[in-house]
């Protein structure tokens, strides 16, 4: 197809010159309060956010022939993004995943009859009316239903 995808590949943050130190510092630092504290395996989660696009919501890029003059981009405007928080336990038990979704127009949010089907697995469906980002409440919500 000859197609091109190009963007700013400039790195967003930058890793500290002595990062080996500071993680060897933090590690002590989680072994000393887990002694202290007595604190159980069972109690230590680990979270990772994912942000996931559905639908590309920048209105600079898509793809196109290589070298075209005039680029239309539909639907730019439909922003479909939505963040997965997925949380394991340091023994490896893997917990239900929460997806944090935003928007007010239908389209930009799961349907009420998926979510239904999707929470019966144990997944949870939050909504942050401000933006697709966990907040408080939805990091609440995540604690009181998952851990």
């Amino acid at each position: 197809l000859n197609w091109s995808f190009q963007a700013n590949t400039k790195s967003s943050q930058k890793i500290p010159k002595d990062w080996e130190q500071e993680c060897y510092e933090t590690f002590l630092r989680l072994v000393f309060l887990i002694y202290t504290e007595q604190i159980l395996k069972t109690s230590i989660v680990n979270h990772n956010h994912s942000s996931i696009v559905l639908i590309r919501s920048d209105a600079d890029y898509t793809y196109e022939e290589w070298r075209s003059n005039q680029v239309a981009i539909h639907r730019w405007d439909k922003k479909c993004v939505f963040i997965s928080l997925i949380s394991t336990r340091i023994c490896g038990v893997h917990l239900p995943t929460q997806l944090v979704w935003t928007g007010k127009m239908a389209y930009s949010l799961p349907t009420h009859l998926y979510c239904k089907q999707v929470e019966a697995e144990a997944y949870i469906f939050s909504n942050n009316p401000n933006n697709y980002w966990c907040s408080f409440v939805t990091m609440k919500e995540c604690f009181e239903k998952i851990i």
